[in-house]
């Protein structure tokens, strides 16, 4: 909805049928100066899919912005950490779900105690926006994969607390969480750090540790998931040089026999 308030206007006037390449071409480069290159991809892509709807057999010709490949870093054990431990008990309950069992912001909203049975919480539920701006209750996550059985240290657990069985356990909005989680992050001056990159950190060190079968299957990502692998898992400096020096000492001892 935002995609089509904000950046359709150029085009809007134009019959579908009249649109050339050469004119979403324009379009496409006009926009290319004023957001990323990502966005207008996703700009591009809305506008192909609705034009199909219509009429599959128009198609355009176009040349879109090369997206600029940043290399990127999850969150440190340290960075977690400290964070958990400058946190107020609120949010330190959503740094714990987020970084620990990997639940997005809207599912730690949409979390009821009956949803935790011993040390496993099951994801069902998302909080998400609406198009006038409220926040709703829906009684089914993300995707299909989202809806999972986390597993979730007994530390967490006894964080967490107890109370009625339909009691949210989070007493937040999402964007309440984003907004105290941001105010935390650049007192401690971890400014590149977002709340969602707690799901970054939890793939990166299931990546680690697990076989991604089940980092997958407890992180709610589709089996094979190109998104976990090119998007979540990322390297963590201290565990990069933990694996350099693991090398190093494989061929060292292949050598010295």
């Amino acid at each position: 909805r935002q995609m089509q308030r904000n950046h359709y206007q150029q085009i809007g006037h134009i019959k579908i049928r009249k649109l050339t390449s050469a004119i979403v071409q324009q379009f496409i480069s006009d926009l290319s100066g004023a957001v990323s290159a990502k966005s207008v991809s996703n700009i591009y892509g809305l506008l192909t899919a609705s034009v199909a709807l219509f009429d599959p057999d128009i198609s355009f010709r176009v040349k879109l912005p090369t997206k600029e490949k940043r290399r990127k870093y999850a969150a440190s054990d340290a960075q977690i950490v400290a964070l958990f431990d400058a946190a107020d008990d609120t949010l330190k309950k959503c740094i714990a779900l987020g970084a620990f069992t990997s639940l997005r912001r809207g599912e730690i909203c949409a979390l009821k105690y009956k949803d935790i049975q011993d040390n496993v919480i099951h994801v069902s539920a998302d909080m998400v926006h609406t198009e006038h701006g409220g926040w709703i209750y829906k009684a089914y996550p993300k995707t299909i994969d989202s809806d999972r059985f986390a597993p979730v240290p007994p530390e967490v657990i006894d964080l967490l607390g107890t109370g009625d069985p339909e009691e949210y356990v989070i007493k937040w909005k999402p964007d309440t969480v984003t907004k105290r989680f941001i105010d935390l992050r650049n007192e401690l001056g971890f400014s590149e750090i977002r709340f969602h990159d707690l799901r970054k950190y939890y793939a990166s060190i299931a990546a680690a540790l697990i076989p991604d079968l089940y980092a997958e299957s407890f992180g709610g990502w589709r089996h094979g998931s190109r998104v976990m692998k090119e998007v979540y898992q990322q390297k963590i400096d201290s565990l990069e040089k933990r694996y350099a020096d693991t090398m190093r000492e494989h061929f060292s001892d292949l050598i010295n026999k």
